[in-house]
C-alpha cells in the first residue's frame, strides 16, 4: 500500500521471532521469582540450596551490564506509531514467518466468518460470572465425595484464564483476499486441563474403544 510510510514497511523485514529487548533489567522481577523458589526450597529442608541461589542471583545482578537496544532510532518511532494506532494490526503468516500489516476493521471481518452468524459480540467481559458459575459445580460436586483432594484442587479454578482466540493470514492465496486461520489457544487455561481429565475418564469407560464410547451414556 504506498499510503503505508517507508519506514513502517521496513519493520516487519524483522521477522515474527524478532523480540525487542527490554529498556532494563527487570530487577524486582527477578529478586520476586528468586525469593519465591529459595523459600518452597526451604520449606522442603533444602535450606542451603535456597541460600545458594539467592547468592548466585545476587552476584549474576551486580555483574550484569546495562542492555543495549536491538533496534535504531527509526525502528523505535515505527514501533511507537503502530503502537498508537488502534487501526494498525499485525498478523503472522500461517506458514513461513512473514508478517502481514492490515487495518484492524478487515481482521476482525476475516475472524467474524469463522464464528458463523450466531456469534454475538459483547461489550464486557464474561470471565468473572463463568469462574463464580464452574467454582459453585465444583464445590457441590466436592461435598458430594465426587473428587479426590488433589483432583479438586486442580480443577478449582482460582484465576480468570479462558481459551483465546488469534489469526494467522493465508499470504499464500492472494487469489481468495488473503483469507484468516482462526486458531483457539487452551494452553494455561482450565478449558484445557478439564478436556484432558475428561479424555482420560472416558479412556478408562470404554478401554480405549470407540464403539464402546458411542454406546455410553455419558
Amino acid at each position: 500500500n504506498s499510503d503505508i510510510p517507508i519506514h513502517h514497511k521496513k519493520l516487519p523485514d524483522l521477522g515474527p521471532k524478532f523480540v525487542p529487548n527490554p529498556k532494563g533489567i527487570p530487577y524486582l522481577d527477578i529478586t520476586t521469582i528468586t525469593e519465591s523458589s529459595a523459600l518452597k526450597l526451604q520449606y522442603n529442608k533444602k535450606k542451603t540450596e535456597g541460600v545458594k541461589l539467592r547468592q548466585d542471583v545476587l552476584r549474576i545482578l551486580k555483574m550484569a551490564k546495562p542492555i543495549k537496544s536491538n533496534l535504531d532510532k527509526e525502528q523505535h518511532k515505527t514501533l511507537y506509531e503502530i503502537k498508537k494506532d488502534d487501526n494498525i494490526m499485525i498478523y503472522p503468516f500461517d506458514k513461513g514467518t512473514g508478517l502481514v500489516r492490515i487495518n484492524s476493521d478487515s481482521a476482525l471481518t476475516k475472524i467474524q466468518e469463522h464464528l458463523g452468524g450466531e456469534t454475538k459480540k459483547l461489550n464486557y467481559d464474561q470471565t468473572p460470572q463463568i469462574i463464580r458459575k464452574v467454582q459453585n459445580t465444583l464445590k457441590k460436586l466436592n461435598k458430594a465425595g465426587r473428587f479426590m483432594v488433589k483432583e479438586y484442587k486442580d480443577l478449582y479454578p482460582s484465576d480468570a484464564i479462558l481459551p483465546r482466540l488469534y489469526g494467522v493470514i493465508k499470504a499464500h492465496k492472494p487469489e481468495k483476499n488473503y483469507p484468516m486461520r482462526v486458531i483457539g489457544a487452551m494452553s494455561e487455561s482450565k478449558k484445557q486441563l478439564y478436556c484432558r481429565i475428561l479424555q482420560e475418564k472416558l479412556k478408562s469407560i470404554t478401554h480405549q474403544n470407540y464403539e464402546a464410547l458411542l454406546q455410553h451414556k455419558v
